[in-house]
């Protein structure tokens, strides 16, 4: 009785789950759309911005206090070890940069957004780390369906819809064969985002913590 019992529970169990990743009334695309609209109520926002990337035997990691502003003014301060107190402000299609540490922390330098001094190991800028440039990056694949909705996940104390999305060429995604987004179910903004190549290997991931949205962020934020 007891074991017929158990097998009855887990049943239960696993039609539950099935059910609540299955009742979801969107598909990913739509979910994709949601997001993109969604981003158009926001005029700014701020948070820990986690960043980490590999390419062949290296790999960086650096944490961020973040800042957006629309139309497109960034603001990011390193609070990781490495560089730490560096601040890099981008606008107007520059970046200035005003080191942390050492004889040119008295100075604000600047550069072009693809310099690979202001770039990480596989040539991201951080004119392409805001939410705006994610959607607008993954919106020519809606239209083949890419997105599929897997399954719901609890990222810190946020709950979150996750979204997979697989290339059919690799060679021309950056290297990318496959992508989850995490995408907060209330905020309806993409929390945490991972790529794999085509063996299975992190390249990237970014996580955004501590999100305060339409916060009314002061221009004077992103000068230096």
């Amino acid at each position: 009785m007891g074991r017929k019992s158990g097998g009855i529970i887990w049943s239960v169990i696993a039609s539950l789950v099935f059910l609540s990743l299955s009742v979801y009334p969107l598909t990913g695309n739509e979910l994709f759309w949601e997001i993109k609209e969604r981003f158009k109520e926001i005029s700014d926002y701020q948070c820990t911005y986690v960043s980490f990337v590999a390419k062949g035997d290296k790999n960086e990691e650096y944490t961020f206090r973040y800042f957006f502003k629309k139309p497109k003014k960034i603001r990011m301060e390193v609070i990781s070890e490495k560089d730490k107190g560096t601040v890099l402000i981008y606008r107007e299609g520059k970046v200035y940069v005003r080191p942390g540490r050492g004889f040119l922390s008295r100075f604000t330098l600047t550069f072009h957004p693809r310099h690979k001094r202001v770039c990480d190991l596989r040539g991201y800028g951080i004119d392409q780390s805001d939410w705006g440039e994610f959607i607008d990056y993954h919106l020519p694949y809606l239209k083949e369906g890419s997105f599929q909705i897997i399954g719901r996940e609890m990222v810190g104390e946020r709950e979150t819809i996750l979204l997979e999305m697989r290339s059919k060429e690799p060679q021309e995604t950056q290297g990318i064969a496959y992508e989850r987004i995490w995408v907060d179910k209330e905020l309806k903004v993409p929390i945490k985002y991972e790529h794999y190549d085509i063996n299975n290997q992190l390249i990237r991931s970014s996580n955004y913590e501590d999100i305060e949205i339409n916060v009314g962020l002061e221009e004077n934020l992103f000068e230096m």
